[in-house]
C-alpha cells in the first residue's frame, strides 16, 4: 500500500484520513516510509529510516527506547540487506 499512502500524503489528504492530533505523526513516519519504498530503495534501509524517524520524533518518551535501539543498530550496520538483522520480527 506504499503507493496509496504516498498518494494520500502528497495530496495533503491526511487530515481527511486520520484524527488531527495524528497528522504530524503520520507525516513524519508513515509518509516518509511510503516515499522511501516507492523510490525503490532497499526495504531494510527504509525500515531503518522509519525507526530513526520515530526515535527522533519521540526520543523523550520511554516508549521510544526500543525504536531508538533499532535505529542505533541500523546506524552501525552497512546499508542494505544486512540491516534486516536489526529489525525485530513482529
Amino acid at each position: 500500500c506504499a503507493n496509496e499512502m504516498n498518494d494520500v500524503c502528497v495530496a495533503g489528504l491526511l487530515p481527511e484520513c486520520v484524527p488531527t492530533d495524528y497528522v504530524y505523526y503520520y507525516e513524519e513516519t508513515y509518509c516518509k516510509f511510503a516515499s522511501c519504498i516507492i523510490s525503490e530503495r532497499n526495504y531494510w534501509d527504509c525500515e531503518c529510516e522509519a525507526y530513526r524517524n520515530y526515535c527522533n520524533l519521540y526520543y523523550m518518551y520511554a516508549e521510544s527506547q526500543a525504536a531508538c535501539e533499532v535505529a542505533d543498530c541500523c546506524d552501525n550496520t552497512q546499508e542494505g540487506d544486512d540491516r534486516a538483522s536489526c529489525i525485530p520480527i513482529t
